[in-house]
């Protein structure tokens, strides 16, 4: 079993590009937002040689898709619109999409990963067997949403393999010990040195392109002489080569696309950086387990003693300090699984392992990873990840996990204002209808999160004509039941404590969270449209507020 995982890791790495190389599924349109705004800068990279937002680039985007742009996001910088997007991995991908305009950025992405891959594969051959290695691999890019990555037009796929080919340099670095003739010399062989710094060098230029996209990746790379397992003068030597090689980089992207980041903007809330912790470990949509299971097993193989704990480190410093300064964006702001912005740190474990798996272990990973992925493995392409994790095996299982209330944007979320108050629901249970409405759907029961910058002591629900009369709420006593003589129903739900409170993601100041789940004793035989038609407070609004 354990010989068969090199042929498996080539194999699964040749079906994502015989995936990146065929034609899109459907329309296959980058998704409005960060997607779109990541797509049109890499684009006007390769077509135009700037990041500059202009007419030019709306025709092409109109002429590629048969639609306009939407939600392009820009940044003014001395009087022109720039795009809102890395410039590094958008100049990675430029290359590809000059050469195949719909499918260049999933081909970067899959190029990228791959070449990023067989690094760390000949990292962990090292110290593992080559089989061994590959076997880890397989299970850590298969059994998470890494494999995904790269067909989403985001610069995840791309970011995650600057990162995991840095530290794989780094670790590849360390001077092998020559054959040992006689006890007068056991260093390294000749010419050892001068690789390992050539080595530093390249990894610490990738190093300064990542973190030119993602800042907070910087306290990852700390760990890059540790990797290494280098001490003293070479440690230093090793930190200077991959400093420069940093610097170069950065200087480059300055020169390209000017200050690499935006001024971070942290929220000083203990109660917003608990709940944060919470949902990067359980949360319903950005919980590590859901899309990253194996690095519980890639953390389990690491040894003391070794470089792998000061990884370990490096990589929960920089989630903490992504907490810290993107507090509603830190699990990622595209289209589909929210974790994609997570990536990069979950590619920095696969290098950890120290001793090999056993076949089986492996296997059920592969397993428990498909409780939640498996939509995705059915369809990489074109399977509809807004929705994976919630149509999944494990959906009724995952529909108990807290929802993010901390995130400005999650996969499948439909939002309202209603009766002065924040609505967010969440799909297959619960979409969008017109007029402003919800519509809620069979069987299964929808979640509802309510946000008020006031305490509610309650809500009312009115719904069409379909429902019928028996509703069950989790998080509320349901109170009177009032049938509408033109039709419809109204339900009253009496609210306690909020189950949440923090700072707002859509500013404000602080907000009070009550989340609901809503399911109605029958079996629908339609769905059934509804919406908040009042909120009560626990103390009156003044005058002037909404």
């Amino acid at each position: 079993m354990r010989k068969a995982a090199p042929v498996l890791l080539v194999a699964l790495l040749a079906a994502l590009g015989a995936g990146a190389l065929l034609p899109p599924v459907g329309a296959a349109r980058p998704a409005p937002g960060g997607e779109t705004t990541f797509f049109l800068a890499a684009t006007s990279l390769a077509r135009d040689f700037d990041l500059r937002y202009d007419e030019s680039d709306r025709e092409r985007f109109l002429a590629l898709w048969g639609e306009p742009p939407e939600g392009v996001e820009v940044v003014d910088r001395q009087g022109s619109e720039r795009f809102a997007a890395p410039a590094a991995p958008a100049a990675l991908a430029a290359p590809a999409l000059r050469l195949a305009p719909r499918r260049g950025l999933r081909l970067a992405g899959v190029l990228a990963l791959a070449v990023a891959v067989t690094l760390a594969w000949r990292a962990l051959a090292r110290r593992l067997e080559a089989p061994a290695a590959a076997g880890i691999l397989f299970v850590a890019l298969a059994g998470s949403i890494a494999f995904h990555a790269p067909f989403r037009a985001a610069p995840a796929a791309l970011v995650a393999a600057l990162t995991l080919s840095a530290l794989a340099l780094a670790a590849l670095a360390r001077p092998r010990s020559r054959t040992r003739l006689t006890a007068v010399y056991d260093g390294p062989e000749p010419g050892a040195v001068r690789s390992g710094t050539g080595r530093y060098l390249l990894a610490g230029l990738l190093a300064g392109l990542a973190v030119s996209a993602d800042l907070t990746l910087l306290p990852l790379f700390v760990a890059l002489p540790l990797l290494a397992g280098v001490t003293g003068g070479a440690r230093r030597r090793a930190a200077l080569a991959a400093g420069l090689g940093a610097l170069g980089s950065l200087v480059a992207v300055g020169l390209l696309a000017g200050a690499p980041w935006e001024a971070p903007q942290p929220v000083a809330d203990g109660a917003l950086l608990f709940w944060n912790l919470v949902y990067a470990v359980a949360g319903r949509h950005a919980g590590w387990p859901l899309a990253f299971l194996p690095a519980v097993a890639l953390v389990a193989a690491a040894r003391r003693g070794s470089g792998g704990l000061a990884l370990v480190a490096a990589v929960g410093a920089s989630l903490g300090f992504r907490l810290f300064l993107q507090p509603f964006t830190w699990a990622g702001a595209v289209a589909g699984p929210a974790q994609l912005g997570l990536l990069p740190l979950y590619a920095a474990l696969w290098l950890l392992p120290e001793r090999p798996w056993r076949p089986l272990p492996g296997i059920v990973l592969l397993a428990a990873s498909g409780l939640s992925l498996w939509p995705l493995w059915l369809a990489p392409r074109s399977g509809d990840p807004t929705l994976a994790f919630a149509r999944g095996p494990a959906a009724p299982l995952l529909a108990r996990l807290p929802v993010e209330t901390s995130l400005r944007e999650l996969p499948g979320a439909v939002e309202r204002e209603q009766a002065g108050v924040a609505v967010r629901a969440f799909a297959p249970a619960i979409e969008a209808a017109a007029g402003g409405e919800l519509r809620l759907r069979g069987p299964g029961a929808g979640t509802l999160l309510v946000a008020s910058p006031r305490r509610l002591t309650g809500l009312r629900l009115a719904f069409d004509e379909q429902a019928p009369s028996g509703l069950r709420v989790r998080g509320a006593e349901l109170g009177a039941t009032i049938l509408r003589p033109a039709g419809g129903i109204e339900f009253d739900l009496l609210l306690d404590r909020p189950r949440v409170r923090h700072a707002s993601p859509w500013g404000g100041g602080e907000a009070l969270f009550y989340p609901l789940r809503l399911q109605f004793a029958g079996a629908l035989t339609a769905p059934v449209g509804f919406r908040v038609v009042t909120a009560r407070t626990a103390v009156p609004a003044a005058e002037g507020e909404p």
